[in-house]
């Protein structure tokens, strides 16, 4: 059954999805998932930067550029089909900075994890994580996040409590207060 929901959501996909054939351009940023874009926008609008979306209600476009499909095939030995295409579209671009302002996903965490040694990525902190303590360790600790902008000193307690994986944590606040403030 699980196999043919999977099916399922592939070819809606592919068929509400634009196909493009061209290569992706090189660009300075990447944005993992269009939700938390607007978030970003102050720290991303002086940079070329890619959206790319992560949640498969979102997608609306697909890249088949002999690039991509040869990454893609590189990629699916490592992980599934949806995590290898991100990661394809990830090493296409070449971005300096892969950036996300939803610090909770298992998609971002399993992109980080393949393509942590090839690029900077950068995870900022949108909400207080309580929901770590209802999952359980054993949940918390599939999530890895290389660097983390996070809100205070509790916050780095927080994921350390929870076996959560983060190699270097920056207390920066939070950056709705920030973008608040920037609009008064």
């Amino acid at each position: 059954m699980l196999f043919f929901q999977k099916l399922k959501k592939i070819i809606k996909i592919l068929l509400s999805s634009k196909i493009i054939f061209k290569k992706p351009k090189k660009t300075d940023l990447v944005v993992l998932d269009e939700q938390g874009a607007d978030r970003l926008k102050l720290l991303t609008k002086n940079y070329n930067h890619y959206v790319l979306p992560i949640r498969y209600q979102s997608v609306n476009e697909l890249n088949f550029s002999f690039v991509v499909i040869n990454l893609l095939l590189k990629n699916l030995k490592k992980t599934r089909l949806s995590t290898a295409y991100f990661c394809s579209m990830i090493e296409a671009l070449r971005p300096k900075l892969i950036i996300t302002s939803i610090d909770n996903s298992l998609q971002v965490s399993n992109i980080a994890k393949i393509l942590d040694k090839k690029f900077n990525f950068l995870a900022i902190q949108n909400a207080a994580r309580y929901e770590f303590d209802e999952y359980g360790k054993n949940h918390a600790s599939k999530f890895y996040i290389p660097e983390l902008a996070c809100f205070g000193n509790f916050e780095k307690y927080l994921y350390r409590k929870h076996n959560i994986k983060v190699k270097k944590f920056f207390v920066t606040g939070s950056i709705n207060l920030s973008n608040y403030v920037n609009f008064i």
